[in-house]
């Protein structure tokens, strides 16, 4: 499954999660040196203990099945705790916050949390949650779900960083962050749980806006919630001083610095084949099928600013045998050599089956699965709901990506791969993924099909994505590197092609390179840090994750004409 990540970062991406992604960045594991000792004067801005049995102090949102109570079963200390929950349904969600008179520069944050249960493994449960006046994220605190209960924090730049914390579920801790906000990544960062220093950084990326709010719960809807909060305290005023904990030095080669709206210079511009077929619109009413076991994606991160330069290889050997299609390209029948590389051919589907909208994927479940309906996108922009957006029909896989009761609908269908390994997604280590396709013009949305670590260990066992790009723009390719500590750490391919016309691209996957061509023209090769724990493949199509927005009005197709796996023989 795509690892949880916290959803308040920047996007590039991706995947998870919400995808949430994590990231260990500069932190080291070994065992941490005692908590800092302040060393000046303080003032208490706020505290609750909430021994009044009323949330009074806090301004209080709650959604759909969401909740926030002060509640006498569990708690800390005294006689009462705050207690939020939240399902995994359309519109739930907790959240309470309090805003200071004026913003804070620096402060000590203590907070008691209990995790009473945990979702799916691509979310987490947010400990604790600051932002700027503006409604700007400065940082947020949270336990990652199925994670072995780590505990991470992700910066106002959208880094994630694990601490060296472990949350066990049902289980009270003691959390104590201590910051001095001082602009760009020059701000003390420490946390400390249960009096033991878990991260220290003087290089942390907070803003320079100041805390303004502090949130308990979580505002992001359709993510489960079991949390009690006890005894929050700020204190204001306080310049920490201690030596920092030793930090240890990523194994990875430094990558370029990201940034969330550059793209990386262009390395070619192959054009468009042929003229893109006419828009096809749903032909049924949608009847929602939500399949119940897959969780969305983590989010794809920022591409860099330089581009790797690709070493110059060999265009594939076209393959033997083919069907006739509507691209005017045929899908590739049998096992293929190219390069000298044998190739077993595992997964084909030409599309040639009758699934209106509202049947897919149940119609074709032996060969596809999809993230289930309701669950949010990348950026929450975007809804996942196949049961209105993915059709066969004319030879297509088309997804109609539209706006519906509010919701801007996207679609991630999951390839069930022969041979693959028995998990709900099926996944492979190493292969050739083929893929025939065109998209309309879509301002707002965007493709990140990606092959995704069964390990959900996000961005440490990488990530390869392509074609990915949104719809109104350019089609790239990005390999996150295996080991990586930050989403920064990828080799990132953009071309000046656009999705409309038609285009195949393939993506090879191999133990000492990873290779990707769009319409037979190499566009990057990469040759190092290449993930290698088995992956499986989505064509996820989501809103898109550089800050457009679509509008209620915007609507039109995603379409694959056919599609293609093999195993390397």
């Amino acid at each position: 499954m795509p690892a949880p990540i916290d959803r308040l970062r920047r996007f590039r991406p991706t995947a998870v999660a919400m995808l949430g992604a994590v990231a260990l960045v500069g932190t080291s594991l070994i065992a941490p040196p005692p908590a800092p000792t302040q060393a000046t004067t303080t003032t208490t801005t706020f505290a609750d203990g909430f021994e009044s049995g009323t949330l009074a102090a806090w301004a209080v949102s709650t959604g759909g099945s969401g909740s926030a109570s002060v509640e006498s079963s569990v708690v800390r200390t005294g006689s009462y705790a705050a207690h939020f929950t939240a399902a995994t349904k359309r519109n739930a969600f907790a959240d309470a916050r309090h805003t200071f008179a004026s913003p804070i520069a620096s402060a000590t944050m203590g907070v008691d949390v209990y995790v009473g249960s945990e979702g799916l493994s691509h979310y987490n449960t947010p400990i604790l949650r600051v932002f700027t006046g503006s409604g700007v994220q400065v940082f947020s605190l949270y336990r990652q779900n199925q994670d072995g209960n780590q505990v991470w924090w992700q910066d106002a730049g959208g880094a994630y960083h694990r601490t060296s914390a472990l949350l066990p579920l049902r289980t009270w801790a003691h959390f104590d962050v201590t910051l001095t906000i001082a602009g760009g990544s020059s701000s003390t960062f420490q946390v400390a749980m249960n009096g033991t220093r878990v991260y220290d950084t003087t290089t942390a990326a907070l803003g320079s806006s100041g805390l303004s709010t502090i949130q308990l719960g979580n505002q992001m809807k359709a993510e489960y919630l079991d949390l009690y909060v006890d005894n929050i305290s700020v204190t204001a005023g306080s310049s920490p001083s201690p030596s920092p904990s030793p930090t240890a030095t990523p194994t990875s080669t430094p990558s370029p610095t990201a940034s969330a709206t550059a793209a990386p210079t262009p390395t070619i511009a192959p054009a468009p084949t042929s003229t893109p077929t006419a828009t096809i619109a749903p032909t049924s009413t949608p009847t929602a099928t939500a399949s119940a076991t897959a969780p969305p994606t983590p989010t794809i991160a920022p591409a860099p600013t330089s581009t790797p330069s690709p070493t110059a290889a060999p265009t594939p050997t076209p393959v033997p045998s083919f069907n006739s299609d509507p691209s005017g390209q045929a899908m590739p029948v049998g096992d293929i050599t190219v390069n000298g590389q044998a190739w077993h051919q595992v997964f084909t589907d030409d599309f040639t089956a009758s699934v209106p909208v509202g049947s897919f994927p149940s119609a074709v479940s032996s060969k596809w699965n999809a993230y289930p309906d309701g669950w949010p996108d990348t950026t929450h922009n975007g809804t996942y709901e196949c049961s209105q957006v993915c059709s066969e029909q004319n030879g297509l896989l088309n997804l109609y990506l539209h706006n519906s009761g509010g919701l801007n609908m996207v679609a991630a269908p999951v390839a069930k791969i022969p041979g693959a390994d028995s998990s709900t997604w099926g996944d492979l280590l190493y292969g050739r993924y083929v893929m025939r396709f065109r998209a309309d013009s879509l301002y707002g949305y965007k493709t990140a099909w990606l092959l995704w670590p069964e390990s959900g260990v996000w961005p440490g066992d990488g990530e390869i994505d392509f074609p990915e790009g949104d719809l109104n723009g350019h089609i790239c390719a990005y390999m996150h590197w295996m080991g990586a500590t930050s989403a920064s750490q990828q080799d990132a391919y953009c071309t000046s092609t656009t999705y409309s016309g038609w285009h195949t691209a393939v993506l090879e996957w191999l133990p000492n390179r990873v290779t990707f061509y769009l319409d037979g023209v190499m566009i990057g090769n990469s040759t190092a840090h290449i993930p290698s724990t088995p992956m499986h493949w989505v064509i996820q199509t989501e809103t898109s994750t550089d800050g457009q927005v679509p509008a209620p009005s915007t609507a039109g197709n995603v379409q694959l004409d056919w599609v293609a796996v093999y195993r390397p023989s």
